[in-house]
C-alpha cells in the first residue's frame, strides 16, 4: 500500500518457491500507520529516524566501514569520454555511475560518472548529453508472473531503488535480455537490477550486464 516502502525492485530476483512462503504483515499499512499503532504499545522504536544508507553500517559512513575491513583504495586519474585527464580520484569504491557532486573537478558544465574502469583505475566522466544511453544488457534473468519469452514486448523498467519504472521495449535472448529505453537514461549501473513491470506486476528481472549506446 505504501509506495514510498515498495520493496518488489529488491525482491525481484526470488524465485516462486521463495515467495510462497513470504509473509508480509505490513503490506497493507503505510509506514505512518506502523508509527501510530507502535506508540500507541509504547514500543521504544516508534519514532525512531529512517535509515537512508546501508543499515548495519554506524553512521552510514559506508567508506569508512570498507576502509576497515578492506585495503586502502588505490587514487586514480579521471578522465572524460575524449580519453582526456580532468582529475583524479580517492578510489573508485568511492564513486558510483551517475554521481554528480564530489568529483571535485571544475568546469564550466557538470560532469556526471559515465564509468568504473577497474583495468585502468580510472573514473570516467561525462556531461549530461553525453552521461545517458539508449538501453542495457541483462542476463541471470529471473522470470517472475511473466513465463519466459522469445518475442520482444513492451513494458516498464526499473534500473536502481527508489527510482521510477520508465516505458521499454525488452527483446529475450538466449542468455538474458536487452532493454531499450523509449526515452534515454542516465546511471545505468552493471551490477544492479533491470525490473520489469506491468504496472504493479513484476514480470522479470535481470542484473544488468552493461549499458548500450543504441538500446
Amino acid at each position: 500500500m505504501d509506495k514510498n516502502k515498495d520493496q518488489s525492485y529488491t525482491l525481484s530476483g526470488l524465485g516462486q518457491a521463495q515467495l510462497e512462503r513470504a509473509m508480509f504483515p505490513l503490506g497493507e499499512m503505510s509506514k505512518e500507520q506502523t508509527r501510530t499503532i507502535a506508540r500507541s504499545l509504547g514500543l521504544v522504536t516508534a519514532d525512531k529516524p529512517e535509515s537512508m544508507e546501508i543499515c548495519f553500517v554506524p553512521g552510514d559512513d559506508y567508506r569508512r566501514f570498507l576502509a576497515t575491513r578492506v585495503q586502502a583504495p588505490t587514487a586514480g586519474p579521471i578522465v572524460n569520454l575524449q580519453g582526456e585527464l580532468v582529475g583524479h580520484h580517492s578510489g573508485l569504491v568511492n564513486y558510483t555511475v551517475g554521481q554528480r557532486k564530489g568529483l571535485g573537478i571544475a568546469a564550466a558544465k557538470p560532469y556526471y560518472v559515465v564509468k568504473l574502469d577497474m583495468q585502468r583505475n580510472a573514473l570516467v566522466v561525462g556531461h549530461d548529453d553525453e552521461a545517458t544511453v539508449g538501453g542495457l544488457a541483462a542476463s541471470q534473468v529471473s522470470w517472475c508472473a511473466l513465463p519466459p519469452q522469445t518475442d520482444p514486448f513492451d513494458c516498464f523498467v526499473q534500473i536502481r531503488y527508489k527510482s521510477a519504472p520508465i516505458p521499454c521495449t525488452v527483446t529475450p535472448g538466449a542468455d538474458g535480455f536487452s532493454v531499450a529505453f523509449h526515452v534515454p537514461q542516465r546511471a545505468v549501473s552493471p551490477g544492479q537490477w533491470a525490473v520489469l513491470y506491468d504496472g504493479d506486476t513484476v514480470l522479470a528481472a535481470g542484473i544488468i550486464d552493461r549499458p548500450e549506446v543504441g538500446g
